[in-house]
């Protein structure tokens, strides 16, 4: 094992699953390498797309269930609700319930995109609201 930490992993393993990444994130820390996850979690933070509310909610949910608050954090403090496509209501529901879970309900603010289908669900409480009462299924 200390042979494949030296190779330095979390430098060059692919960020293409987000949920892939918080399995090594966790193997990492389980293992006394939070060099290592730091590093990991860094370098993931940095490559999120913004735009996509689908791929910033899978990443802060990994991130947090790896346990990476700092990371996580830094995220949100990207502010991913004023730059997320709104295209996706599922990928926009996904992404709030995330965002509540990361205890960053403060983003609320307008958004200025909302696509007309949306109607006056313009801030992340009332998508949240709306998401309770009317997204959820069993």
């Amino acid at each position: 094992m200390r042979a494949l930490v030296a190779r330095n992993p979390a430098a060059y393993v692919s960020l293409n699953d987000p949920f892939d990444v918080r399995n090594l994130l966790v193997a990492l820390r389980d293992v006394g390498e939070d060099d290592q996850a730091e590093i990991l979690g860094e370098r993931a933070v940095a490559l999120v797309d913004l735009k996509d509310a689908g791929i910033v909610a899978g990443w802060l949910s990994a991130l947090l269930q790896a346990g990476e608050d700092e990371q996580a954090s830094a995220l949100v403090a990207q502010d991913p609700a004023g730059q997320a496509s709104l295209g996706n209501l599922l990928f926009v529901v996904a992404l709030l319930d995330v965002l509540h879970e990361a205890g960053a309900d403060g983003q609320e603010r307008s958004w200025s995109n909302v696509p007309p289908q949306m109607g006056p669900w313009k801030t992340l409480a009332t998508w949240r609201s709306y998401s309770t009462r009317c997204c959820r299924t069993g």
